[in-house]
């Protein structure tokens, strides 16, 4: 359906080009835009006729708000959109008529395609936002909404979020569209956060430092593949939260490396878990055995590298991992009592930095 703002601008642009009036009916044969505004709004009997026959129509008299001049129907998409008419004498005005006609329809056409691609783009984003937040198994109204947009639901896929750090500045995160490929899409879920669909076998990578390369000062958390991609948009999600919390230096985290203390933090029971540093807490001297046990995790126990670290003597530092023995009744150089320590604090560092 032409608009009247629309059907104005192609008249505009006509009258730059030819020496005469021009007007467009709509399919009922009414004015909706001319050179002449008093013209507007008024029935032109020769724009009824042109419709019915669906040819050029000569017009040498006035009459029935029309007035001498060629008028021709429009089309797109082999329907009447309405009448485009060129007033004056026929025999004159005619030999711009066929220039005229193709013009019109031919700016119609792109309008029409624009607002197209536009309603699917927007279709598309609405998709893709629902995608990313569907924690279920796809339904088939879901399934028939990606079948029309092209969109294969098969194909394996990880979630990769990109979260701007800058909470001003806008990240413009179009850029990133350069480094997805076919069934590969981007999503903005808010100003500052994007979700990329990658297929798995992809070089994540390469992709993610591509991501680096691209827009600073952003986290990048990396889910796992799941049939149900919005699993993957979750633990993406996840590994950002734990990663501020327990790596604030690091600005890529990969939900493997969190899923095991991730499990324990909100499956397990806190208080049991946290028993051994809580009785480091209460039985240590200051932040001391605390600072020694995170070095010795973190440096994966390597007694001269922790003893470096602290700045301390290989002997102070035994002399530290016998006390936290003591208070805790963990063994640091016992894998499994290790990795009690380990969990116990873990757990109480996102507890100490939630919500920071």
């Amino acid at each position: 359906m032409l608009t009247y703002n629309f059907a104005q601008r192609i008249v505009d642009r006509m009258m730059k080009v030819i020496p005469y009036n021009v007007n467009i009916m709509d399919s009922k044969g009414i004015i909706i835009a001319s050179g002449d505004s008093l013209r507007v709004g008024k029935v032109h009997k020769g724009a009824f006729e042109a419709i019915e026959r669906g040819i050029l129509i000569e017009v040498y008299k006035s009459s029935g708000g029309a007035k001498p001049g060629v008028n021709m129907p429009i089309y797109y998409n082999n329907e009447i959109m309405g009448v485009i008419g060129i007033s004056g004498d026929p025999k004159v005005v005619g030999s711009f008529a066929e220039l005229v006609k193709i013009t019109a329809e031919l700016l119609i056409s792109q309008e029409y395609t624009f607002k197209e691609k536009r309603m699917e783009e927007r279709l598309k984003d609405e998709f893709l936002h629902q995608w990313a937040y569907l924690n279920q198994e796809y339904d088939a109204v879901f399934k028939e909404r990606a079948k029309a947009l092209n969109i294969n639901l098969n194909i394996e896929r990880v979630a990769v979020i990109v979260k701007s750090i800058d909470s001003v500045k806008d990240p413009n995160f179009d850029k990133l569209r350069i480094k997805i490929s076919k069934d590969e899409y981007l999503i903005r879920l808010n100003p500052q956060i994007c979700v990329l669909f990658i297929k798995f076998n992809k070089n994540l990578d390469k992709l993610i430092e591509g991501i680096s390369s691209l827009i600073d000062n952003v986290y990048i958390g990396i889910g796992f593949k799941q049939e149900i991609v919005g699993l993957s948009v979750n633990q993406a999600f996840k590994s950002i939260e734990l990663g501020e919390r327990l790596k604030p230096n690091q600005y890529i985290y990969n939900y493997k490396d969190f899923v095991l203390i991730h499990r324990i933090y909100e499956g397990g029971d806190k208080k049991e878990i946290l028993e051994p540093i809580l009785k480091l807490i209460e039985g240590g001297t200051g932040s001391d055995l605390i600072n020694t046990l995170d070095k010795y995790i973190n440096l994966n126990g390597e007694i001269n590298l922790v003893a470096e670290a602290l700045h301390i003597h290989r002997n102070s530092l035994n002399y530290r991992l016998q006390k936290i023995q003591d208070i805790t009744g963990k063994n640091t150089k016992n894998y499994l009592d290790l990795f009690q320590l380990f969990s116990a604090y873990t757990i109480y560092k996102l507890d100490c930095n939630e919500g920071k």
